[in-house]
């Protein structure tokens, strides 16, 4: 074999241009999306630095790519010599012919299909077009055999031919990859593993004898990614492939890179249950005398002997009438309520004979809806008293259901009940659901988009494409004709709705796309990323630049606004198959030696959710979660440590099988499918670390945290903090004094560590009469023992406003327990219900009662003195409360808003862009109730999130999820913020003697001096003392974390007990330094503002101090930070600057105010009595004289220019 060919080959992509060839330039069809991006105004265009438009850059790439591959084509086929060889170059070996014969004689491969698929009747068309073309497409309808025929009719024909065979099938999900494969190894009666075999992650059971690999998609392209070439194959068939999440995307775009490049000879197929397959055949054309031909499509007849009909909303007028559908995606309750009666028609649909009480077959009804709150509202609806009697069982389907409730849709319904299943799009494919007749679209769907500039997250509703409706429909019909009805016009649905959704990498973060490209190395990611079927815009490519530079992957460097220099950070996030703020949270473990459990944490924030969330059961979900959290005040702690008791429980033995497991985890609210998925990826983590060299370490000279007495909870919130900067969160600013006032008057001076609020309560209502009801309530809440309901106090005061307060005895003061559940109460929206007697039969009794009060008297009698307390009066009722009258008195209910408490604390987003936002915190989150318990302290409160959802409702609401909350000590938000930013520039006093903040972000360009990442920009205003010493501790920190995360990879490890050494001593020292800058004590100091606090490049740069400690090598993920230059302290001459400006605030008073009398001037030493004279003075030339005699020029600014800063 001529080994220049196969070099030649394998490396055509680095061969050196020009390649001159005189062609037409091929047509090139601008590819367009008309999506939510279109519509939404809030995305924002960064791509300020480039006059390419957003799209417009593709052109030239694709330009490029074709006239190559036609040049190269036409070269390799003019060379007949080398044909022969060719045809025997797979990847690193050429296979035997006698290892090929050896294995055809082994197995069996006499074979007689058993079933009658569809895709079987085209057998000969399907061998030759796949052998005689090098891309192939095949479209057939879901069940037609493609996915498990297809790649046995390749083998069987190269059994034929006594050719080598090597097929690897991609499936999108990993369940599909390995039922799929025992499927074919059971039709063929080969063992699993043998010829048959399948991989997902690091489970995979293959072996040297398996030519059939089914796996998961990104299997194959990590594979890919890695080898640069697909020559270990002869057959790459990509299934599914209408499902454009971004592996799916890349990949296409890999393995037709790779086609065009250095795997010429492989052949691909493509195999879709799409209709629109255009555009994949346009894709991948191949070149037919200097022209590019679209890919060949063969389609697969639709087999099945059941029929399905399609009936459209405006086609059943006999149903009343028809609710108007909008053009903008919502989910209407007039539509619901039409659907509702659509159900209610399918009975005479089923009953044929006309027998009574349901005593006949009744089918099951599959609806799809967008997410849960729709799904709660159509519950609602069916479960009202309009539908009383009509016998439906209803059933959830939702990702973040039980296990064991998504299984009853297994189960059979109650006798002669008809199933309705609610569900979202879990169905289309995850989920087969039996028995299904009936489907009812509401052709809606929610996508996750996330922000190309702030990388918030948006669940935006949206039409569904006619794919996902068409999947959805080919739900029924399979065991019997099957019925599909869409709340839509048929000429909406033809019209306006799309072909096909926006796939994943036009709304989803690059980021792990644009680091497997950097893997790749054929060009800077635009270059590659410009060749996708849908490339994405050119300001999504520069903000997800921008986000790896922040995130370290790629280093920051002004001239590179597309691309950057990969770290050893960013080859470790290249190769997890994980969120790059979730690999830097391991790698930020493992440098502060606690890899395991940031390993656990992070396969946490990857699994679907542990807990169960069950239909109205978010409260409990909540008092579960808080429970496992210990007190940590943090999501990630609270699944760390419920992984970690079901891992010990395990290991113990107290769980001995799988249904032991599952009665186990449904007692602590867990999901056992949810802990094992985190299992497995735990494992496979922990692999791809290793090969790294990255791995717990051990022995007598590593310092642990306990030996430095620092708890272990606290290192893992400040390691959580670093991974996800910068999703910080702190307490809306406050004046302090006018808070505590609100405080007070709200809840007219009751205790607010005891005391809620709810408010809509009928003023003509005697509330007492009702006190024990609310007793009862809140009881409940508190899971407390009815005899503890006495603890609980209520009370009014003549408005709408009921206030309850919950008293218990040897109550300690910092308990917040009721004021927290009380508020969970309205967040999990539990509607607090009074049933009242009428307004006369109330007053009636309260009187018999002794209970009628005088509103209209005065609460309150005010002191005498202004500093001694107000007395109540007439504010409560004895103890205990009368009992409530009977239900059959009851006229009408009330419904009351709340709970509330005026301490509930609102948050604000650390970075400048996300200061107009309102946030709350996910409802089952630990920390979805945020209390003020220190009002007087404007700070106070430091909150990380892992991911930042905006409302798609409202667009100025933001949604954190996965939180954490950090100490409320001082200074931990500016240090935190210190340690972790890229970049800082210090901010000084006015007059330039300590230092009041520090600006952190990115940086800036050097050249225009415009931010680089404006949207990450964050403004610290330090609330204690920092001083040049504390930032000489933190670059010692932030040094010896750069030297930790310089990893080597296994084999380039050459003495792994001295590695494991240096591992150690790096820990030791990031371990020492941390307790250093953490557990200092430091002064408090009151904020400064000064001007222009929020601009790079502020300060002439000759007054930046170089850190004398730097390392050698240029791929450091956290640059040093300069010390600004600061003024000697000059006490004297600052007094006399705020004298002058106190006296400069008087003089602008009113000259009315009789307040002021006599002023003394300090510059002048003069006596001035009222504010004209005082006006008259300080415009006087002597004064003027005196302050021109003050000499400021240590500072370097004049008099005026300080009094001015610190006017502000």
């Amino acid at each position: 074999m001529n080994k220049n060919l196969v070099d030649r080959i394998l490396n055509v992509y680095k061969s050196p241009e020009p390649l001159k060839i005189n062609l037409p330039v091929p047509s090139i069809k601008q590819r367009t999306h008309e999506d939510i991006f279109d519509k939404e105004p809030y995305f924002p265009s960064t791509s300020q630095c480039s006059e390419e438009s957003e799209t417009e850059y593709v052109k030239k790439y694709i330009h490029k790519e074709e006239q190559e591959y036609i040049q190269m084509k036409n070269n390799m086929f003019s060379n007949n010599d080398h044909m022969d060889n060719i045809s025997e170059i797979s990847g690193e070996i050429a296979f035997r012919k006698e290892d090929t014969i050896r294995l055809y004689q082994t197995y069996n491969f006499a074979y007689r299909p058993k079933n009658n698929l569809a895709v079987l009747s085209m057998r000969n068309k399907v061998v030759s077009m796949i052998a005689s073309n090098s891309v192939v497409i095949i479209r057939g309808s879901t069940g037609c055999g493609k996915t498990t025929q297809v790649p046995q009719l390749i083998l069987d024909a190269e059994f034929e031919r006594k050719q080598h065979c090597n097929i690897i099938v991609t499936q999108p999900r990993r369940i599909a990859a390995m039922s799929i494969a025992k499927r074919v190894s059971q039709e063929r009666d080969w063992p699993v593993g043998t010829l048959v075999g399948y991989q997902m992650g690091l489970i995979k059971n293959v072996n040297r004898d398996t030519r059939i690999t089914y796996c998961t998609t990104g299997v194959l392209l990590n594979k890919l990614t890695n080898k640069k070439h697909m020559m270990d194959y002869t057959h790459v068939i990509l299934d599914e492939v209408h499902e454009r999440d971004e592996d799916m995307d890349f990949l296409l775009l890999i393995v037709r890179k790779l086609l065009r490049t250095n795997s010429t000879m492989v052949k691909v197929i493509l195999m879709s249950a799409t209709i629109d397959v255009d555009k994949f055949s346009s894709y991948f054309s191949t070149p037919v005398e200097n022209q590019l031909l679209p890919a060949p499509i063969i389609d697969i007849p639709r087999g099945g002997p059941y029929e399905i009909s399609i009936y459209y909303i405006d086609e059943l007028e006999n149903l009343g009438i028809i609710p108007e559908v909008p053009e903008q995606p919502t989910f209407m309750n007039s539509i619901a309520e039409f659907a509702a009666r659509v159900i209610e028609i399918f009975d005479g649909i089923d009953n044929k004979n006309n027998v009574p009480n349901y005593e006949f077959e009744r089918a099951a009804v599959l609806v799809f809806l967008p997410g849960f709150s729709e799904i709660e509202d159509l519950r609602s609806i069916l479960l009202s008293e309009k539908h009383k009697g009509t016998q439906w069982h209803i059933i959830i389907l939702h990702s973040l259901i039980s296990t064991e409730e998504q299984e009853n849709v297994f189960k059979k319904p109650p006798k002669n009940h008809r199933r309705i299943i609610l569900s979202t799009n879990i169905a289309e494919s995850s989920i087969t659901v039996p028995d299904v007749k009936y489907v009812i679209d509401f052709c809606l769907t929610k996508l996750l988009v996330t922000e190309p500039g702030t990388n918030y997250q948006c669940l935006q509703l949206c039409w569904a494409s006619k794919s996902n409706c068409q999947q959805r429909a080919g739900r029924t019909g399979r065991v019997m004709d099957g019925r599909v009805y869409r709340m839509v016009s048929r000429a909406f649905y033809e019209n306006v709705m799309s072909d096909e959704s926006v796939p994943e990498m036009l709304r989803a973060p690059l980021a792990n796309v644009v680091l497997k490209s950097k893997l790749l190395d054929m060009g800077e990611p635009k270059a590659l990323l410009a060749l996708s079927l849908d490339p994405p815009n050119l300001s999504n490519i520069r903000s997800t630049i921008l986000l790896l530079k922040e995130v370290g992957a790629l280093l920051n460097r002004d001239t590179q606004e597309f691309d950057g220099d990969m770290t050893p950070l960013g080859l470790v996030m290249a190769n997890l198959p994980l969120d790059v703020h979730i690999t830097k949270l391991i790698i930020l473990g493992h440098i502060f030696g606690i890899l395991s459990d940031t390993i656990i944490i992070a396969a946490s924030m990857t699994v679907k959710d542990i807990f169960n969330i069950g239909f109205h059961e978010l409260e409990t979900t909540y008092h579960e979660k808080m429970h496992w959290s210990a007190k940590s005040d943090s999501d990630s702690i609270a699944c760390l440590n419920a992984f970690k008791v079901w891992q010990n429980d395990k290991a113990n033995r107290r769980i001995n099988n799988p249904n032991q497991e599952r009665e186990w985890a449904r007692r602590k609210s867990l999901r056992v499918r949810s802990l094992r998925e985190m299992d497995a990826f735990i494992s496979e983590i922990k692999y791809k670390l290793y090969q790294f060299g990255i791995k717990e370490t051990t022995g007598l000279e590593k310092i642990t945290w306990e030996n430095l007495f620092i708890d272990r909870y606290f290192v893992l919130k400040f390691i959580i903090a670093g991974a996800f900067y910068p999703n910080y969160f702190v307490k809306f600013p406050y004046n302090v004094n006018e808070r505590i006032q609100d405080i007070k008057k709200m809840l007219v001076d009751r205790d607010p560590t005891n005391t809620i609020i709810l408010r809509g309560w009928p003023t003509k209502q005697p509330g007492s009469l009702y006190s024990k009801k609310f007793q009862e309530i809140f009881g409940q809440h508190m899971l407390t023992d009815s005899k503890d309901y006495e603890n609980i106090t209520v009370s009014f005061d003549g408005s709408n406003r009921v206030y309850i307060e919950y008293e218990q005895k040897n109550r300690v003061m910092s308990d917040y327990t009721f004021v927290r559940n009380s508020i969970k109460i309205r967040q999990c929206r539990i509607p607090i219900q009074i049933n009242l007697l009428s307004q006369i039969d109330a007053c009636r009794k309260a009187e018999d009662l002794g209970l009628t009060k005088d509103y209209e008297r005065l609460l309150f009698e005010q002191s005498a003195k202004l500093y001694e307390p107000s007395s109540k009066r007439y504010m409560y009722d004895k103890k205990p409360y009368p009992d409530l009258p009977e239900s059959c008195e009851y006229q009408s209910k009330v419904t009351l808003q709340g709970p509330c408490s005026p301490i509930e604390v609102k948050l604000v987003h650390l970075i400048t862009k996300g200061l107009i936002k309102k946030v709350s915190v996910e409802t089952t989150s630990v920390n979805s109730v945020l209390l003020d318990t220190c009002p007087e302290d404007p700070k106070g409160i430091f909150l990380v999130a892992q991911n930042i959802i905006r409302d798609s409702k409202n667009l100025g609401h933001l949604n954190l999820r996965n939180t954490t909350l950090l100490p409320t000590t001082p200074g931990l938000t500016s240090l935190i913020t210190l340690i972790f930013t890229p970049y800082m520039e210090l901010r000084r006093s006015p007059m330039g003697t300590y230092y009041i903040g520090a600006l952190c972000g990115l940086g800036y360009n050097r050249t225009t001096e415009e931010s680089l990442f404006p949207d990450h920009d964050l403004e610290i205003m330090f609330d204690v003392e920092i001083t040049m010493n504390d930032l000489r501790m933190i670059n010692k920190l932030r040094h010896w974390m750069n030297i930790a995360m310089h990893f080597n990879a296994k084999s380039e490890i050459v003495d792994e007990d001295a590695h494991h050494d240096m591992t150690v001593n790096c820990q030791n020292q990031i371990k020492n330094a941390f307790k250093n800058v953490i557990y200092k004590t430091r002064n408090k100091i009151d904020p400064v503002p000064i001007s222009n606090f929020g601009k790079w490049n502020r300060y002439d740069e000759t007054l930046f101090l170089v850190p004398a400690r730097e390392t050698s090598k240029k791929s450091n993920v956290y640059s040093l930070h300069k010390a600004l230059e600061l003024n000697d302290r000059n006490d004297k001459l600052e007094e006399m600057i705020r004298h002058l400006l106190e006296l400069e605030t008087l003089a602008h008073q009113d000259p009315r105010e009789k307040s002021i009398g006599l002023v003394i001037c300090k510059l002048c030493l003069m006596e001035v009595n009222g504010i004209i004279n005082l006006r008259a003075h300080l415009c006087s030339e002597h004064h003027k004289k005196k302050q021109q005699m003050i000499d400021t020029s240590e500072f370097g600014e004049s008099l005026q220019s300080l009094m001015d800063n610190l006017t502000l």
